[in-house]
């Protein structure tokens, strides 16, 4: 078998478009970890909302970003938000291009130019490990890079070669998750929160209980603002 060779990006975008119609494995509600929703989206981490957001709010647009998963804070009565997920059928921070032709997805759905990513150097975590997919159990590549379909299988050995900054970043995303929960037994400590570990009985009733996000948290205790915990996640 030939070694594979250098992943190289077209710039179709096939791979910013189509995340409220992919469906991932849902896992389901274990120990004090409440999910907030079933839409499915681009999952963004705690710290890459508060970037987004504020991109966002340069530009003048609203991306349909949803809380995802969360945790519950009994004595106060709120849910921490560790993760969101942005919904949409074309990345609202895409930017289409003339000369860049489409992907079949693209095509599919009626896009008449590929694209390219508006704010490349603040991009998430996903995006930066595309077209390798992290998953809890390790790494596996995306099912929908047009770029990839004849490609074998890449071996745990050969993804750095093949795919390097991209291979890196699925790794900082599987870790990333632990940066939360790290941070969120800080606050514990500091008697900022008290986590529900055993939250069952409590579930229902807590879904319309006020949502705080973990970085506005960490920030009102003095702790890690955003901006250190993104640079965290990233070297992670």
């Amino acid at each position: 078998m030939l070694p594979m060779a250098q992943f190289t990006c077209t710039g179709c975008g096939d791979c910013c478009r189509g995340f409220a119609r992919e469906a991932p494995e849902w896992e389901p509600e274990t120990g004090p970890v409440l999910r907030l929703s079933s839409e499915p989206g681009l999952p963004l981490l705690s710290w890459e909302w508060q970037r987004l957001r504020r991109l966002a709010q340069q530009r003048g647009i609203a991306p349909d970003v949803q809380a995802f998963d969360g945790v519950l804070d009994e004595p106060a009565r709120r849910i921490v938000v560790l993760s969101y997920r942005l919904a949409a059928l074309e990345c609202p921070f895409l930017e289409a291009k003339p000369d860049l032709e489409p992907g079949p997805r693209s095509t599919q759905w009626g896009f008449a130019r590929g694209g390219v990513c508006g704010i490349y150097e603040h991009r998430p975590l996903a995006c930066r490990a595309y077209p390798l997919v992290p998953l809890r159990n390790g790494i596996a590549l995306s099912l929908h890079c047009p770029e990839l379909l004849d490609a074998d299988d890449a071996r745990p050995a050969e993804l750095d070669r093949v795919y390097g900054d991209s291979a890196a970043s699925a790794q900082a995303f599987r870790a990333a998750p632990n940066i939360a929960v790290r941070m969120l037994h800080a606050l514990e400590a500091r008697g900022a929160v008290r986590i529900a570990r055993e939250a069952g009985p409590l579930r229902d009733a807590a879904r319309a209980w006020p949502r705080v996000d973990l970085c506005d948290l960490s920030a009102e205790h003095g702790m890690e603002t955003w901006e250190e915990l993104e640079l965290r996640a990233r070297r992670a």
